[in-house]
């Protein structure tokens, strides 16, 4: 019998289970490494700003968690911010992202990427890391919740709320050597 690869992986993910074992939680090694290059800041105004930026990913020695340390900026507008991927060991593709200041931030790796949504006071954030090629494309946006429009259709008991975006980040970061 001929079996794609999506059903060969099912049925590996299904006999993995079977035999008591769970799948492999851990961030595959493609992320791992020190990711350099320019964070394109854009505001509804139509003003953009450049910025450097880092992010350093990899195992932490004893833990089955990951660094996760973001740099914006350099010299006396360098910003480090120093975070840990903490993968949830029962299901694979989710993480944590802990800021150790109190705040953990739920992330979820599907296919390529990893996606973060959540929310600071009355702004959403969607945040979006995405492995291509030999390059990680970063990809925040900043949504306002304050005063939706709210639009429907009323015969179908049907409500949407459309919210405004604030301000959009993209850079594209390469692997350091």
């Amino acid at each position: 019998m001929f079996m794609t690869s999506v059903s060969a992986s099912v049925w590996l993910l299904w006999a993995a289970q079977a035999a008591g074992g769970a799948p492999d939680p851990a961030l595959p090694e493609n992320w791992h490494g020190n990711w350099l290059g320019k964070l394109t800041v854009h505001s509804p105004s139509g003003k953009s700003e450049e910025l450097p930026m880092e992010l350093h990913i990899g195992p932490i020695e004893g833990k089955k968690s990951f660094t996760w340390r973001i740099i914006y900026g350099v010299d006396k507008k360098r910003q480090v911010r120093n975070y840990e991927l903490v993968p949830d060991l029962e299901k694979a593709g989710q993480f944590k992202i802990d800021e150790k200041n109190g705040i953990v931030i739920d992330a979820r790796l599907m296919g390529n990427a990893i996606y973060c949504h959540f929310k600071v006071n009355d702004v959403l954030i969607n945040a979006k890391y995405e492995r291509r090629g030999e390059s990680l494309f970063v990809e925040i946006a900043s949504v306002g919740l304050k005063e939706p429009r709210v639009t429907g259709i009323k015969s179908r008991k049907i409500e949407v709320e459309s919210y405004q975006l604030q301000g959009v980040q993209v850079g594209e970061l390469k692997r350091k050597e």
